[in-house]
């Protein structure tokens, strides 16, 4: 008999500490709290109209999502889940659906990854 084991692959979100330091010191805590807090739902609400739209194959969903989620990721300091979600947007528009799927299951696997641990972060802040 075969055992097929399929590997999990395992990467950390990284978090840009200054960047998020930067808009706890220009805004305060009260207001950074707020803006970060509402920045963590969008992408959390744009991550999962990713995961929704790839399982119902809506390519437009997912390039319109992932545009959000960099443009989100990228400003509160999360820019390596910012670069994977430009590349989904970007392989959403063409015709490698395998690359298309690895990069969709990255950016859902990095998201959840680095939504907690900005969630960390923020209540450490407050």
């Amino acid at each position: 008999m075969v055992v097929v084991q399929f590997p999990r692959p395992r990467e950390t979100a990284i978090v840009d500490v200054a960047q998020m330091e930067e808009i706890w010191i220009d805004r305060g805590s009260a207001e950074a709290g707020r803006i970060i807090g509402a920045a963590l739902d969008d992408l959390a609400h744009s991550l999962a109209c990713i995961g929704m739209s790839y399982r119902d194959a809506r390519l437009d969903g997912i390039r319109t999502e992932a545009h959000a989620a960099a443009e989100i990721a990228n400003r509160i300091g999360l820019d390596r889940l910012g670069r994977v979600a430009r590349t989904v947007a970007l392989l959403s528009s063409g015709r490698d659906v395998a690359a298309l799927a690895a990069n969709v299951d990255r950016l859902l696997r990095l998201g959840d990854g680095a939504l907690a641990k900005v969630w960390d972060l923020q209540d450490r802040q407050v």
